[in-house]
């Protein structure tokens, strides 16, 4: 097994961001010397940068003027897009309705809120919106009439048939984009199937007079483990998904591992639970005991090498450690894996 050696930064930003996790030991930084233009950097790659700011607030630890400065705007500017992201998420759910479709928002703004009860943690510059399959093409025709434009072609089958789920961009206007899906499952990476079961189980938010229907807080973790596969797949940033996985977990003791664990085996992605929810703690619920450094090793390689290792079989490995089942799961891979190249052969047509 490779062997990753982080940097100071890598440690650093780990270690802050960990202490906001309730019941985690905050670090001392002491006289410690940091790489301020490095740590920052870091954390905007990583898209932690609002969880670094938060982090050195709660250590009341000084960070230079400058730096406090800059993130200080960034914060603010990620507040203001987030309010018109709320704003952008209420017309067009209501402008759904009115067409007698339901929606249902996942991620994004309403859930970083759910999540740290805060506005301006996490940024967000786009809506997923989740519609039944039977209305995913009548809500296309719905927002093509109402403000937005699509750039991906209607008979594209990459797009709408494996990815489920297509972008629409404003028109006129700088608002976000809106990411329409009628499922989650998506080649290579596990996902809860059910729509209708996310739509029953369902909870709601209410702005003022208007209400928004938003996933469970269950189904909102095992949507979090799957980005963080999608994530840990494509070497992208995975350390909010994470963040979030240990610190609900950390935040809400009803949501206990037992009772997750069991909604992860019933809706087939019990082992990327368990591998996001152990790598989750290693890096930031240390007290739990959860995980090894394997759980871990891919997260730390990309932040380790900040580029895009070609490690062998990356993706078919965690396909494989990430397929359920014993003695259905080899079938269950290889029938996974063929979805995944005929995924690939679209996208390449």
């Amino acid at each position: 097994m490779q062997t990753v050696q982080t940097g100071m930064n890598d440690r650093l930003l780990l270690a802050i961001i960990r202490g906001l996790v309730p019941d985690e030991q905050r670090i001392s930084l002491g006289n410690r010397d940091c790489d301020w233009s490095g740590l920052v950097q870091l954390a905007l790659k990583t898209k932690t940068q609002f969880l670094l700011l938060e982090g050195f607030k709660a250590l009341r630890v000084p960070m230079p003027e400058k730096v406090e400065s800059q993130l200080r705007t960034l914060q603010a500017q990620c507040f203001r897009q987030n309010m018109a992201n709320v704003a952008s998420s209420v017309r067009v759910s209501r402008i759904l309705q009115t067409h007698g479709i339901d929606t249902l928002l996942m991620k994004g703004v309403l859930r970083s809120h759910d999540v740290y009860g805060r506005w301006d943690v996490r940024s967000a510059a786009d809506i997923d919106l989740l519609v039944r399959h039977v209305d995913y093409r009548q809500a296309g025709e719905v927002l093509l009439k109402n403000g937005y434009w699509a750039p991906v072609p209607a008979n594209s089958a990459w797009w709408h048939h494996y990815l489920g789920e297509s972008p629409y961009m404003p028109a006129t206007a700088n608002g976000p984009t809106v990411d329409l899906h009628h499922k989650l499952d998506q080649p290579g990476t596990p996902a809860l199937e059910n729509a209708e079961f996310l739509f029953a189980s369902s909870v709601t938010r209410k702005f003022g007079r208007h209400e928004l229907q938003v996933l469970d807080p269950c189904a909102s973790l095992m949507l979090a483990a799957t980005s963080f596969g999608k994530a840990l797949r494509q070497h992208e940033p995975c350390l909010t998904n994470l963040h979030e996985i240990a610190f609900v977990r950390a935040s809400c003791p009803e949501l206990s591992d037992d009772a997750l664990n069991a909604y992860a085996a019933e809706h087939g992605v019990s082992r990327l639970w368990q591998h996001a929810r152990n790598a989750a703690d290693v890096l930031f619920r240390p007290s739990t005991g959860n995980g090894s450094p394997s759980d871990i090793e891919g997260v730390m390689h990309d932040l380790a090498l900040h580029s895009w290792p070609q490690r062998l079989l990356h993706r078919t490995r965690l396909l494989w450690t990430w397929t359920d089942g014993d003695v259905a799961r080899p079938a269950r891979f290889v029938k996974e894996f063929a979805r995944v190249r005929a995924s690939m052969l679209s996208h390449s047509s």
